[in-house]
């Protein structure tokens, strides 16, 4: 199944360097082998990201779910 991973870049964990390199060189990656994309919305936080950002949360969601053929 491909995994979309959908954060914001207020996020505590996010915001750290760690965080960030795991993410994007590769760790991820390895751990998650079916994701597909990574996704960083700015100016909204970690947890209340689907209230936050419902709307951009939704098209990403959307997009990436029609992407695939049925």
């Amino acid at each position: 199944m491909p995994v979309k991973f959908i954060t914001g870049n207020l996020g505590l964990l996010y915001s750290l360097e760690t965080t960030q390199d795991y993410i994007f060189n590769g760790g991820f990656k390895q751990d998650v082998p079916s994701l597909e994309e990574v996704k960083v919305l700015p100016g909204v936080g970690h947890f209340s990201i689907a209230a936050e950002a419902a709307d951009r949360v939704n098209t990403e969601i959307y997009n990436f779910i029609h992407k695939f053929p049925n």
